[in-house]
């Protein structure tokens, strides 16, 4: 049980935001003071906008803010790093004693921060955002319950529709600062950590203004960037494959001596033609994950930053 109050730092990655980020910077604030006055939170609790290479203003509305406002810092990525690494360079860069990383499009319901704040304050580390409506086209939902239902089956610890939307203390962030990952999902490395976690429901909603920054080939990318980066499965999947292609070979060949010896083998043309594309393109496919995996592995070996601050903002006390 937390007694005292903690330092909350709200993470918000941003990029290319110009259109939402004036009314994000509303409403975040107004739950941040929200949470000070039911003394959830201490006073010295902040934001921090994370801008990822963006294109447009909103590096300049950031500096504006923080001019603005005493509880409100800034990070400027060098050029964009993406989603994953804005979050993290909030997490290690600020200092708090608990984090919660939300996006800046207002879809996600900021009001589940106080139920977040509430948790961590009963005791919990870690605490996920869970939708329990999604507004996704059929076609995006139902490939997210695939992700999930596979994640979950080559033995990921990931929680059903939890997004980046979620509350983590100090202690996890302590040990994330220890992982030295190139390919980043956050998810799976907040779920290897361990330590005490529970969720909080809310509703997903249209986005406030602007375009998603995460279109479906995106999504699919993070996906497929997670299964590689959390399991093993898919490379033993690989030689399990390879064993059974090869009693598959073994079986075709006795019936194609069988064939041979009684002079209808004609009738086993298609059957062949047919395993020789399937297994060609299995092959195919085997290759290219097991090149997945060997792309990670040149990533790692190389030790580039996952980020590059060019200007870390806050206003002079």
């Amino acid at each position: 049980m937390n007694t005292n109050l903690s330092t909350l730092a709200i993470i918000i990655p941003c990029y290319n935001e110009e259109a939402v980020l004036k009314k994000s910077n509303e409403v975040f604030l107004s739950i941040l003071n929200e949470m000070k006055n039911l003394s959830l939170i201490s006073h010295e609790s902040y934001l921090c906008y994370v801008d990822d290479g963006s294109k447009d203003k909103t590096w300049e509305l950031i500096q504006k803010f923080i001019e603005e406002e005493n509880c409100i810092q800034g990070i400027l990525f060098s050029k964009n790093f993406g989603h994953q690494s804005a979050m993290l360079a909030g997490l290690i860069t600020c200092n708090a004693d608990v984090f919660i990383t939300i996006d800046a499009d207002l879809q996600e319901d900021p009001n589940a921060m106080i139920e977040m704040v509430k948790k961590y304050n009963e005791g919990y580390d870690i605490v996920y955002g869970v939708r329990t409506e999604r507004i996704d086209k059929f076609f995006k939902k139902t490939l997210s319950s695939i992700f999930y239902k596979i994640m979950n089956k080559l033995g990921s610890d990931t929680i059903a529709n939890a997004s980046e939307y979620r509350l983590v203390s100090n202690k996890v962030v302590t040990e994330i600062k220890k992982y030295n990952e190139k390919n980043l999902y956050l998810r799976g490395i907040i779920a290897s950590v361990g330590f005490s976690y529970t969720t909080v429901n809310y509703k997903r909603v249209k986005r406030f203004a602007g375009e998603t920054k995460y279109p479906l080939s995106k999504l699919i990318a993070t996906a497929f960037n997670g299964i590689t980066t959390t399991s093993l499965k898919p490379l033993r999947l690989i030689l399990i494959i390879g064993v059974f292609a090869f009693f598959i070979s073994i079986f075709l060949l006795i019936i194609s001596i069988f064939s041979f010896i009684i002079d209808n083998q004609a009738q086993y043309y298609w059957l062949i033609s047919f395993i020789i594309s399937l297994f060609g393109s299995l092959q195919i496919l085997s290759i290219g994950i097991v090149g997945e995996y060997i792309s990670k592995i040149f990533k790692d070996t190389q030790g580039r930053p996952l980020f590059i601050i060019e200007e870390y903002k806050r206003k002079n006390y």
